[in-house]
């Protein structure tokens, strides 16, 4: 799978057949850019080349003999400005220019849906247990999904994700799967496939996945909630710690500056 995300974080890809991938690498996964939302082309634009990154091989656990890459955008041989990947990567580079590395972890929030007749979604809860006001952490909701949520785990334990915990959310169906944390663009690629992963696995259980943030007005939304920190350029040591921390906080003045800043330029 040759992928890579729209202007909506909506994983976009081509199949090629391994036979093919000295082409793919060299750039013969080409996308007709007005096809699809955000990417800055018309009909006439010449087609937007999809460049694998060999370090993001993953296997796809779902279906045997299929791996994906994540790939960055260019055209005519050059970086394309909406390619989210790329701009991801140059971000990344100014702060490795500061001196810094960043390290991400999300909380993957998402809900298990169910389509009507009529096309409209409805919670999926075939047992009809999940009806709790405060649901998060429900065991009985919880236990009801475990094959969903035991096949996901396993899945991510198989990729070397290093999964961590599962939950009921907030919310009616709502779950949350965390693994754990690494740099920036590393986590942004592990999310996006876990997306596509979401998709698949919950199709087995009759159920749709869905990583929409209001999917439901009358319940809690799907924040998937990053963690930053900033780290030494090698990223051996988190320079957001600091055990001398005068406010008891264990932060150090680089945490307190940055959270400065988030807040500065939150608007």
């Amino acid at each position: 799978l040759a992928q890579y995300v729209d202007l909506h974080g909506t994983p976009r890809c081509k199949g090629v057949p391994a036979r093919a991938f000295d082409d793919f690498v060299a750039g013969s996964a080409g996308f007709a850019g007005a096809a699809v939302w955000g990417m800055g082309q018309g009909p006439h634009s010449h087609d937007m080349i999809a460049i694998p990154d060999l370090a993001s091989y993953t296997l796809v656990p779902w279906e045997e003999g299929v791996a994906r890459f994540a790939c960055d955008i260019q055209v005519d041989g050059k970086e394309w400005p909406y390619c989210a990947r790329t701009a991801l990567k140059r971000a990344v580079a100014l702060l490795g220019r500061e001196g810094y590395a960043i390290m991400v972890g999300v909380e993957a929030e998402h809900f298990l849906v169910q389509r009507k007749e009529d096309g409209s979604i409805v919670l999926f809860d075939p047992d009809r247990i999940d009806t709790m006001a405060k649901p998060c952490y429900d065991f009985k909701s919880l236990a009801a999904n475990m094959g969903y949520l035991r096949t996901m785990v396993r899945h991510l334990e198989e990729l070397g994700w290093e999964p961590y915990a599962s939950d009921h959310e907030d919310a009616n169906a709502q779950f949350e799967i965390n693994w754990r944390y690494a740099d920036a663009l590393t986590t942004a690629d592990r999310y996006t496939f876990f997306k596509m992963m979401t998709s698949q696995v919950a199709r087995r259980f009759g159920a749709i996945a869905t990583h929409m943030p209001k999917p439901f007005a009358r319940l809690t939304g799907s924040g998937s909630h990053f963690h930053f920190s900033l780290w030494d350029p090698d990223g051996k040591r988190n320079l957001f710690l600091d055990d001398k921390d005068r406010r008891g906080l264990g932060m150090s003045q680089l945490a307190y500056q940055f959270l400065g800043g988030l807040i500065a330029h939150a608007r």
